[in-house]
């Protein structure tokens, strides 16, 4: 049996301490592509998302393979700038 301290996959817990915007409060902008997508309709693609926890913040990056050749581009990375998170269950 695994033991559930070193769990290879779990799920994300809830993030119920998030700041709620107000009406005067701007909206973050949001992380922006490293390189512009072809087109991809009706072509099969590669797609990975990955986060992990650094300190209180979490760090994640979604990873593109255009041409499923294994040839796999970071395409979006982001830090959350939210230090205000329940770590328990990530």
């Amino acid at each position: 049996m695994e033991d559930p301290q070193f769990r290879t996959i779990g799920k994300q817990c809830p993030h119920n301490n998030y700041k709620v915007l107000g009406e005067d409060d701007e909206l973050p902008e949001p992380p922006m592509p490293k390189f512009e997508l072809g087109d991809i309709r009706e072509k099969w693609i590669g797609v990975k998302a990955i986060e992990w926890n650094e300190g209180e913040k979490v760090h994640w990056q979604t990873w593109i393979d255009e041409n499923c050749d294994n040839n796999w581009k970071c395409w979006i990375e982001e830090m959350e700038q939210s230090t205000n998170r329940n770590n328990d269950d990530v």
